[in-house]
């Protein structure tokens, strides 16, 4: 006679019916994801540009230099400007695929994603008085509008009713 070996019960082996978004996508929400994809796209796009236009002699001449600090004289090598550029598209990459997920996670009604994008959306507008370039001006003030148009009526009566519906979900889950 075989033996029955007893193993514990995991969790993650409990069948789950999926949480679909059923209720219909304002209109508010759908022109904001999209404009909000479209301004990522276009920093990608200036990002790549910017990559392929370089003038690597002009911006070594600027970057590459020394400077006082506290007394010491520090230099800026090749090799760091070279590093710091690289760097500054590489983060410029990553933060545009962070936006274009976040905006597509805002169709899905998550609201933690429209705060966190709100968020984001004001550090922007700050960051404005910092800039000297009028299309970053542009570009903010657009994430702003869309973002805001996220939390009119219509769409925060979306996201509460998504919230209620996802929490019945768990309950029936959970039974």
């Amino acid at each position: 006679m075989a033996e029955r070996i007893l193993r514990p019960v995991r969790l993650t082996n409990i069948p789950r019916e999926r949480f679909t978004v059923t209720r219909d996508v304002p209109r508010t929400v759908r022109i904001a994801v999209w404009v909000l994809v479209a301004l990522a796209a276009v920093a990608g796009i200036r990002i790549l540009v910017d990559v392929l236009t370089l003038d690597w002699n002009a911006y070594l001449a600027t970057a590459v230099h020394s400077f006082v600090h506290n007394g010491r004289t520090l230099h800026v090598t090749t090799a760091e400007a070279i590093g710091g550029r690289v760097a500054s598209w590489a983060l410029g990459l990553v933060v545009v695929g962070v936006q274009i997920v976040l905006s597509l996670l805002l169709r899905r009604g998550l609201n933690w994603v429209r705060v966190l994008l709100s968020v984001f959306a004001v550090l922007g507008l700050l960051a404005m008085f910092f800039q000297q370039n009028p299309f970053i001006y542009l570009e903010d003030l657009i994430t702003a509008a869309a973002v805001g148009s996220t939390w009119l009526p219509e769409s925060n009566a979306f996201f509460r009713q998504l919230t209620e519906d996802w929490r019945k979900h768990r309950a029936r889950q959970f039974r």
